[in-house]
């Protein structure tokens, strides 16, 4: 919680943070009733990671993670560069018109 407000973590970033401390880190999908937010909460989720009722969560390595950021960022970059593309076509095609001869 930052501000009272909850705050989306990418999971990645959450497990480099805690990997190089050695602290052991078990991120779950909770679908649970309840807040998540308060320490009665935090002792009944605990308790349901010690009977080993949570599952822990899929976290792909950090490499397979960069080509993901990557692939997302490609993706939104197309229509961006396409749109530019189709400009720089369009004055092209107008120039190139004009300096035919007649």
């Amino acid at each position: 919680m930052v501000g009272g407000d909850a705050v989306e973590l990418d999971p990645g970033v959450l497990e480099d943070l805690v990997q190089p401390v050695g602290l052991p880190l078990t991120l779950a999908d909770l679908r649970f009733p309840g807040r998540k937010t308060d320490v009665s909460d935090a002792a009944w989720l605990c308790q349901l990671l010690e009977a080993g009722l949570l599952r822990a969560s899929f976290v792909p390595p950090k490499s397979i993670r960069t080509l993901r950021n990557l692939t997302r960022y490609w993706f939104a970059s197309v229509p961006e560069l396409q749109k530019r593309t189709s400009s720089t076509d369009g004055k092209r095609s107008h120039t190139a018109a004009a300096s035919l001869p007649s």
